[in-house]
């Protein structure tokens, strides 16, 4: 298959969601090759373009299955030459205007399978719903790199994005990894998985000048042990931090109280741990149960409620029966919950259920806002799964913009520990005042 073809296969997954965004200056890889683009100007031959890039002729027209003369403003797929460094100098300061950085993007876009649904698929009637399933999350997060990258070239930055598709292939990752195809990138986002990941940081890990980004996995052995990797999504205990801040600060004298199940007993113990420290005492109860008779004599008129379980049946059970029981809860949660669609949200904000949430929108907030528009203007849709994610994550690296804040590990790297507490109100979750 084509260099071609499977420019296109990407393009055409991308505008299914609508996306209408020019790409400027990128580069991506397919069959462990990696191309750089660029437009024919006025007056360039093959010729000249072939001496520009220092790649033969022949290779530009096999790569661009070309038949025909250049045209103005073409787009031509270069074989990027990997004994030409100079092209690829690696830069070290990641908000100059005046340097040319490399963002490697690390994606399952899971391209084979697009291409075989698309290859046997009849109906152009519903022809968005022919994306292989599990490549969703990459393409709606890299429709939020693109957008913030079109925002920060539009203010003078020289950013190169190399797109790689890996699938959740761990052969494909060490392939990757040793054929030296990131040695010269700043910053590398992904693969979204967390034994990839690994495979990744066992080489760049401890780099001195790179980037990595861990960008929705919340599994933490890459980040406690490789210096050079910064986690998005918070923690358990990260987010248990939060809570605790939190309750420490507002129901100082009322009964806190944590409810979890055995597989939960070291986050229960930390989470104890937390509030020795501050010499408060709290309750541990490990679950087994949860009917409402099960519960009873351990509650009383009121309590502080700590559920540190991202199990949805044991917090939809739970939170059933503590709802049906003659007393007043407030019931802290975690991010996860708010992907329960079982949940019902009339007994969540009886519970008034708070949850730390990592990736919160907030209308009232300018950069949040500013994201909306310049989304609706530019695709005229509704903005995908993780869009936000990525359209954050670039803007805080590449930027002055701070999204994030991150907590150092010790000897290793960074965790995000920005999580606003949001609630349910109005059958909405909103921050909490």
């Amino acid at each position: 298959m084509g260099i071609i073809r499977y420019i296109l296969l990407l393009v055409f997954f991308i505008s299914i969601l609508n996306v209408n965004a020019k790409i400027v200056r990128d580069t991506v890889e397919f069959e462990g090759v990696l191309y750089v683009e660029h437009f024919v100007k006025a007056g360039e031959s093959l010729n000249k373009i072939s001496k520009l890039h220092n790649v033969k002729v022949s290779e530009i027209i096999k790569a661009n299955e070309l038949n025909s003369r250049l045209t103005y403003n073409q787009l031509l797929y270069i074989p990027v030459n990997l004994n030409n460094t100079s092209s690829l100098e690696h830069k070290k300061h990641y908000n100059s205007n005046e340097e040319e950085l490399n963002l490697a993007l690390l994606m399952p876009y899971y391209l084979i399978k697009n291409d075989t649904m698309f290859n046997d698929f009849e109906d152009t009637d519903n022809i968005e719903s022919i994306y292989y399933n599990l490549s969703e999350a990459a393409l709606s997060f890299h429709i939020g790199v693109t957008l913030a990258l079109d925002s920060l070239r539009n203010q003078g930055k020289e950013i190169v994005l190399h797109t790689f598709d890996t699938n959740k292939d761990s052969l494909k990752v060490k392939n990757l990894v040793t054929s030296g195809l990131l040695d010269d990138m700043d910053i590398i986002i992904g693969p979204l998985h967390a034994r990839n990941f690994n495979i990744l940081c066992r080489k760049y890990g401890k780099s001195k000048d790179k980037i990595l980004i861990n960008p929705l996995s919340r599994l933490t052995n890459s980040v406690r042990k490789f210096s050079a990797v910064f986690q998005i999504s918070p923690t358990v205990e990260s987010q248990q931090l939060i809570i605790s801040k939190k309750v420490l600060n507002r129901y100082k004298k009322k009964k806190v109280m944590v409810l979890y199940q055995k597989r939960d007993s070291e986050i229960a113990e930390y989470i104890n741990k937390i509030y020795k420290k501050d010499n408060r005492k709290i309750n541990l109860f490990e679950i087994e149960h949860t009917h409402v008779d099960s519960l009873r004599n351990i509650f009383s008129d009121f309590q502080v409620v700590i559920i540190p379980s991202s199990n949805q049946a044991f917090v939809s059970k739970l939170l059933a029966s503590i709802g049906i029981m003659d007393s007043v809860s407030i019931v802290f949660g975690l991010d996860a919950w708010k992907r329960y669609d079982n949940l019902d949200i009339g007994n969540l904000m009886e519970l008034d259920v708070h949850l730390p949430i990592s990736n919160s929108f907030n209308y009232n907030n300018k950069h949040d806002k500013a994201f909306l528009d310049l989304f609706e203007q530019r695709y005229n849709t509704n903005q995908g799964k993780y869009t936000y994610v990525g359209y954050n994550i670039i803007m805080h690296f590449f930027s002055d913009f701070r999204k994030f804040q991150f907590r150092r590990l010790s000897k290793g790297g960074r965790i995000n520990m920005k999580a606003p507490l949001y609630h349910y109100k109005n059958y909405e979750l909103v921050p909490v005042n």
